[in-house]
């Protein structure tokens, strides 16, 4: 699959707290094309894998249409973002292979999609004990802080125990929802389809607060114009990053995947994340 490529660049931070812990996530280097790197290396797999690839040349992928700097559709059909650049790198080196987006999907589609082994491979999803139940994941290759963002003439926040009461906007489906609720059962929840819509919600006041990835807010923040919200404080919650995640019975691709990973160069990492 052959997927154009997108610039992230010019990020406006809402906080010193924010720009410290992004940098750690796309540190700074030259800009390159994912294309320059398709030539590089090739990855040795055994043989039941190249035949298991063979048998399995089209591998569908469910992902998140609205989860920028990661994952996004443009005009609801162009993968794009840090994931899509790494499904295209993979994809150069596991030969025959055709990756495809299922398109017309929210992400709460795809993870019920998933269950129904009706999508094979989520590109861009945290590993959580639920979704081991239907999922096996490779290790996280994006790790990243999740945030509560308020409006920016908020008070001083601690954590999700100062909203108790109050609403606080959620993405139906995302991995810290079980946790949210379970942990700070006094929260009233207000569930949205897209991070866009939970920084909307507070923007406008029908939520106090939101829960979100601090890049992703960032790159909102940025691109929508969202002048008043704010990184108020980083959410103390479980989660390990971004993995890819594979359906349960296909237990063979993600040792595949993960040699892929592996062989991936720090220098090419990096040069993806600072795109």
């Amino acid at each position: 699959m052959k997927t154009r490529l997108t610039k992230f660049g010019g990020w406006v931070l809402t906080s010193l707290f924010a720009a410290v812990l992004i940098a750690d996530v796309a540190p700074g280097l030259p800009r390159f094309s994912a294309h320059a790197l398709e030539i590089s290396e090739k990855i040795e797999l055994a043989d039941a894998e190249r035949a298991w690839l063979a048998e399995h040349p089209v591998i569908l992928l469910g992902v998140d249409p609205a989860y920028p700097p990661f994952e996004f559709l443009e005009d609801n059909v162009d993968y794009r973002g840090i994931a899509s650049d790494y499904i295209e790198l993979i994809g150069a080196r596991l030969e025959g292979v055709d990756f495809k987006v299922v398109l017309g999907m929210s992400w709460s589609d795809v993870v019920a999609g998933a269950k129904a082994r009706k999508i094979d491979v989520l590109p861009a999803v945290t590993n959580t004990s639920s979704r081991r139940e239907f999922l096996n994941f490779t290790r996280p290759y994006i790790k990243y802080p999740t945030a509560i963002m308020t409006q920016s003439d908020y008070g001083r926040v601690s954590g999700l125990e100062d909203f108790s009461g109050k609403t606080v906007a959620l993405v139906k489906g995302y991995y810290y929802v079980d946790e949210v609720l379970k942990r700070h059962a006094d929260i009233q929840p207000l569930f949205v389809d897209s991070p866009r819509q939970a920084l909307i919600a507070v923007s406008t006041g029908q939520a106090d607060a939101a829960v979100e990835n601090m890049a992703v807010s960032a790159y909102l923040i940025e691109t929508e114009s969202i002048a008043n919200v704010k990184v108020a404080a980083e959410a103390d919650l479980h989660g390990d990053g971004l993995s890819f995640g594979v359906r349960k019975d296909w237990t063979l691709l993600p040792g595949i995947l993960e040699k892929a990973l592996n062989s991936i160069s720090r220098e090419e990492h990096r040069a993806i994340r600072n795109k």
